[in-house]
């Protein structure tokens, strides 16, 4: 086939083309706006303390304040 030939089948079926072309957007859309979003994430935080002359609040440094502790979500 020739250029001209592809040419010709387009201009005679622009409306085909058109039509299925949209209904592929509108389709791919509505499946897009119907589907539950999923959302996930996880995080992890390392906190260390050092014992120093600055860091005199009682439990601070034993452990007990939850700076130390491991949180869970």
């Amino acid at each position: 086939m020739e250029l001209r030939e592809y040419w010709y089948v387009l201009r005679k079926n622009w409306v085909t083309i058109l039509l299925i072309t949209l209904l592929g957007v509108v389709a791919a859309g509505g499946a897009s706006f119907l589907m539950t979003p999923k959302y996930e994430t996880k995080t992890q935080l390392y906190v260390s303390v050092r014992s120093t002359a600055q860091c005199q609040a009682p439990g601070f440094v034993e452990g007990r304040l939850p700076v130390n502790q491991a949180a869970k979500a």
